[in-house]
């Protein structure tokens, strides 16, 4: 993705100028609920009970949303934030580890190394997932392998998706990274 848009370094980091991180005393995750196409986006419902159980591991949660998109349901705790594409740069390089969809928010945490976690319910993860070298976590549908390598999606995909929130939990806080 760096190369496409004419990047030559592989670091990222210091071609970007980001502005100042919030303060924070303990990780972070990143969650990213939004997609450029609303059939790859998790309903707003299901977000909510895993955000409840990263912040109950001692994790701050930030939820970077989409612009002009309604925030997400979230517990007491969660913080959001309503960031450009630099500002959400600095937020992601940060992060223990950033959730999000088939959108560009995952590719970036990728491209910056930073630990994924995608949630491919309506696309293949294969076809569209993150290709770095960054450690990942894919949930994809049951039946995803029926649109391997093609441009179709799996409709109604992301509302079957199952997601198991300890497993995530579990490769967020058991990382020595960051």
């Amino acid at each position: 993705m760096a190369r496409a848009a004419g990047v030559e370094s592989t670091d990222l980091r210091v071609r970007l100028q980001f502005p100042p991180m919030p303060p924070t005393d303990r990780p972070y995750v990143v969650i990213c609920p939004h997609a450029g196409a609303y059939y790859k986006e998790w309903s707003p419902h299901r977000w909510a009970p895993l955000i409840a159980n990263l912040l109950g591991f001692g994790l701050r949660v930030y939820i970077c949303g989409a612009p002009n998109r309604p925030p997400i349901p979230a517990p007491d705790g969660a913080i959001f934030f309503d960031l450009d594409l630099v500002g959400l740069a600095g937020i992601v390089a940060g992060a223990r580890a950033v959730i999000g969809l088939d959108s560009g928010p995952l590719h970036l945490a990728d491209a910056l190394g930073v630990r994924t976690i995608g949630l491919f319910g309506a696309t293949h993860a294969k076809t569209y997932g993150p290709y770095g070298a960054s450690p990942q976590l894919i949930f994809a549908h049951a039946h995803a392998d029926r649109c391997a390598h093609t441009a179709r999606h799996i409709p109604g995909g992301m509302a079957d998706l199952a997601v198991e929130y300890e497993r995530i939990t579990h490769a967020i806080t058991d990382t020595q990274s960051r």
